[in-house]
Parts: structure tokens; C-alpha cells; sequence
């Protein structure tokens, strides 16, 4: 049997190989590592967007906010459905909010733009995600074209600040008054709004993306779910709000897992191959002093 200090001094006499072989290891299990990584990273992130305790209800067929389109009527009709929670004001606690994207320019990249999520909201948006906290500045105004800001666009989009300036839409400029935390969730990659300045800038006035209650309970979801369903005049899908935002990173995740196990499996075939020739090498350059061994 060929002593172990003989394989070590033979590595050592061979340190170019030797390296070589191990980065190439070094590599797969890097690729494979991130890639879970950044799968995992994506769906906590969706997940802490979501509450058991709230429903969000969305048009039939449509599989995201952005996709979907209700009359301003439906949001009282859902807010007065049986399951939604009522607060201490008496009103029961609900949201109709409209979704867009903008092209928001970068700071890093001048000249290259990016998509933002814009939210447009109403004073009980806040109600409903007790996690979303103001940390610098303070609340929008209702009725202005004051917004906040969610902490993960500091510093990445120009104006995109405390106290800056710019466009949501064409000439329709927006102030930032406040930064906002949402305990790391997607939210905190958004700007928020009122909604009724939102649908002006984009011209949908009258409508709403979607419609998030606070549920009474969260045994009270299939009664509220069965209700809004029931009347297929109205054309509602209803999810609770945590499955929503979980069914929303799927996709990336998916995509994302799949590219790196197709790298990572072509990583492994490249170093299995390459400690072999090193392998190979070694036994043929060194067939006397082993036969003697």
C-alpha cells in the first residue's frame, strides 16, 4: 500500500494541478451553494410580505397584482363581506390598492434605468402590515403627491431619497417625505403613495389592482373566501395573502434553482474529468517509483 506522505508530497511536488483540481471543486460546490442560497433568499423575502391573518382578492384569471383590474365599487362590497375584521373605529379593515412599475433611473449605472413597484394606498394599508414602520421622515399625506419609501431603493435610483424629487409618470412629480421598514420584506423595494394620486398619474381612476382585508380570524377565511366566489357576476379570486406572495417567488425560484443545478452539473463533469487527467498524470510520470513501492 503507497504510504499517505507519499500522496501528500506528491500534491506538494505538483502544486499547479494540485490547485487547479480544487478550485475546479471549490467552484461546484460554490455554484451549487449560491444558487440555494439566493432561491431561499427570494422566498423568505415573498413570504414575510404575506400575513395569515389578511386576504387579498384579486380578478378571476389574473395571477398577480400588476395583471389584475377591479371596479372602486367592489372594494365596499369586500369590505362588508362576513369574515372581515372590524377596527376600533368601527370600520371594517381593508385596502384597495393599485400596482404599477416605473423606470426609475440608476445611480450606479447613469444613463440604464430599472423597474420600481409603485403602490398606490389608503390609510389603512398600514393597518393591515403592522410590520411597516417609518424610519426616517414621516407618513404621506393623504391627497398629495407626497409618498414613502421603502429603505432598499436608498441609494440605488437617482432622487429616489429623503426629501428628493421625481416623476412617477410623466409630468406628474412625486416628494419623498419618509423612508419606511417592513421587516425585510418586498415591501421595503417599493414606494407607496395615496391611491387616488397614484390612479391620476396613470390614469386609472376608478380602479384598483387588488383588495386586502384583515381577516376577523384566520378560521374565517373560507367563509370569506366562499362568499366572494359565490357571485361569479363579480369575477373575484381570493388567496389568503401569505400563499399570494409565496406562489409569486415560485417562478424566480424555480428558474433560479434550475439554472444553477444545469451549471453546477456541468461544473462537476469539468472537475471530475480534470482530477482525473491530474490523477492519470501523476500514476504515469511516477509508474517506476510506485511498481518499486
Amino acid at each position: 500500500m503507497i504510504p499517505i506522505s507519499y500522496n501528500v508530497r506528491s500534491m506538494l511536488v505538483r502544486k499547479t494541478t494540485t490547485l487547479a483540481t480544487v478550485f475546479g471543486v471549490a467552484l461546484v460546490v460554490f455554484v451549487l451553494s449560491s444558487a440555494q442560497m439566493l432561491a431561499n433568499g427570494i422566498a423568505r423575502t415573498m413570504g414575510r410580505s404575506g400575513s395569515l391573518d389578511n386576504a387579498i382578492v384579486l380578478r378571476k384569471g389574473a395571477d398577480a397584482e400588476l395583471a389584475s383590474g377591479l371596479e372602486n365599487r367592489i372594494v365596499g362590497l369586500v369590505k362588508s363581506s362576513p369574515g372581515v375584521a372590524v377596527g376600533s373605529d368601527g370600520k371594517p379593515v381593508g385596502s384597495g390598492e393599485l400596482v404599477m412599475v416605473i423606470a426609475a433611473d440608476l445611480v450606479e449605472n447613469p444613463g440604464q434605468v430599472s423597474n420600481v413597484v409603485v403602490r398606490g394606498v389608503t390609510e389603512d394599508a398600514r393597518k393591515l402590515r403592522p410590520e411597516v414602520q417609518i424610519v426616517a421622515g414621516r407618513p404621506a399625506q393623504p391627497g398629495t403627491n407626497e409618498v414613502i419609501i421603502g429603505r432598499k431603493l436608498l441609494g440605488k435610483f437617482k432622487n429616489v431619497e429623503l426629501g428628493g424629487s421625481f416623476e412617477i409618470n410623466k409630468n406628474r412629480p412625486a416628494n419623498v417625505v419618509g423612508v419606511f421598514s417592513a421587516n425585510d420584506s418586498s415591501f421595503e423595494s417599493e414606494i407607496w403613495g395615496d391611491l387616488d394620486t397614484v390612479r391620476a398619474a396613470f390614469g386609472r381612476s376608478g380602479d384598483v389592482s387588488s383588495i386586502t382585508v384583515k381577516l376577523s380570524s384566520r378560521a374565517a377565511y373560507d367563509g370569506f373566501a366562499s362568499a366572494m366566489e359565490h357571485d361569479k357576476q363579480l369575477g373575484l379570486k381570493v388567496m389568503r395573502e401569505l400563499d399570494y406572495f409565496e406562489k409569486e417567488s415560485e417562478g424566480t425560484t424555480t428558474f433560479i434553482k434550475f439554472m444553477g443545478n444545469a451549471i453546477v452539473f456541468f461544473f462537476s463533469v469539468g472537475a471530475m474529468i480534470g482530477a482525473m487527467i491530474t490523477m492519470y498524470a501523476a500514476v504515469a510520470n511516477r509508474k517506476r517509483e510506485i511498481g518499486t513501492l
